[in-house]
């Protein structure tokens, strides 16, 4: 057997790659045709006739050729009978300013307690809402100020904004809101104080 020589070897192997490559693509010559989809006929219509004749047929106007003369009339013009003029009576003098006299605005009525706290329990409900407020100013008065972080700071100015304003509505008697804002300003003080 003769020697091959390695180079030979080597090209006939690629061709033959290339070609077997080259033959194992597959590839479409034509386009199948979709099937034929098989559309039922529509439903047959049923109508219903309401009437047996049809309606008469209008009638048309024509309308009248331009330029050619018009049958129509103006109709007759009837004179507006205007009502006699009368003279002008002369105005009556204008009436005397009548001056009443208003009552002075009554001065404004503290805020009450709602009604459902009777008169026995005010006093109790007073001393409670002034014992808040005193923890308050204590717990407030133990915090350094100068040491507190920008939201504490807010805080602390917000508990003494709502002990004021409890101040006020306790001296207007407005109890409830009263309570509520000590009840914030003794949260807000405790916590304070806790740092």
């Amino acid at each position: 057997m003769a020697k091959l020589h390695p180079a030979l070897v080597v090209g006939a192997l690629i061709t033959s790659c290339l070609a077997a490559g080259g033959c194992s693509r597959l590839s479409a010559s034509t386009v199948p045709e979709p099937p034929a989809l098989d559309v039922p006929a529509p439903p047959p219509r049923v109508v219903e006739v309401i009437g047996s004749e049809p309606p008469p047929p209008g009638t048309l106007v024509d309308p009248p050729a331009s330029g050619a003369p018009s049958n129509r009339r103006p109709p007759p013009r009837t004179e507006v009978q205007k009502p006699p003029v009368s003279p002008k009576p002369e105005p009556a003098p204008p009436p005397a300013p009548v001056t009443e006299t208003v009552p002075p605005p009554e001065p404004a009525k503290p805020a009450t307690t709602l009604a459902t706290t009777p008169p026995e329990r005010e006093a109790a409900l007073e001393r409670e809402i002034k014992a808040k407020l005193d923890r308050a100013q204590r717990d407030l008065s133990v915090v350094d100020y100068g040491r507190l972080s920008a939201d504490a700071k807010a805080e602390y100015d917000r508990a003494k904004r709502f002990t004021t304003q409890s101040e006020e509505a306790l001296k207007a008697k407005n109890l409830v809101f009263a309570r509520q804002l000590a009840d914030n300003a003794a949260n807000i003080a405790a916590q304070l104080a806790n740092r």
